[in-house]
């Protein structure tokens, strides 16, 4: 009896803690990332339409700009998604205390970085892959990453 306690005590944690999100690495910490397509396991996104997500993240150093790389792989092909004016430059969706700030950025506050990325349609349908979301310096060098699971429909 005291195992089968256990064992549920641990799925139910497992399963609390599940997320749709993980940090993949970067200087910056990212804390939180939301958006209303997404659940506790993955996203569903729709080709043709917009892709929104919430990030609160603390860098630990002041970045004079912040360039934004989306990518996936996708039967060994690493596919770069397209992103367009303004939304290619992560300096212009980071706020502070609910205000635009832009860069550059502070050591220390959490801002929330607001990412919008245009799903092209003509990105096929796929199922259960991973999306990288990554913040770049001028020399391409990694700030932060998130990852999450995706159903492109």
């Amino acid at each position: 009896m005291y195992k089968v306690l256990i064992l549920a005590v641990f799925l139910s944690i497992s399963a609390v803690s599940a997320t749709f999100w993980t940090p993949c690495g970067g200087s910056a910490t990212t804390h939180y990332v939301f958006s209303n397509v997404c659940n506790d396991e993955r996203c569903s996104v729709v080709r043709g339409q917009s892709f929104i997500a919430n990030t609160t993240i603390s860098f630990a150093a002041a970045h004079p700009r912040l360039n934004i790389r989306v990518r996936t792989v996708w039967l060994g092909i690493t596919i770069t998604l397209p992103l367009f004016p303004p939304h290619d430059d992560g300096c212009n969706g980071l706020f502070l205390n609910g205000q635009l700030v832009g860069c550059p950025t502070q050591v220390g506050p959490r801002y929330q970085w607001v990412l919008e990325s245009q799903i092209p349609a003509n990105v096929p349908a796929m199922q259960n892959i991973r999306v990288f979301t990554e913040l770049l310096d001028d020399n391409d060098n990694l700030i932060s990453c998130s990852s999450l699971i995706a159903d492109v429909v």
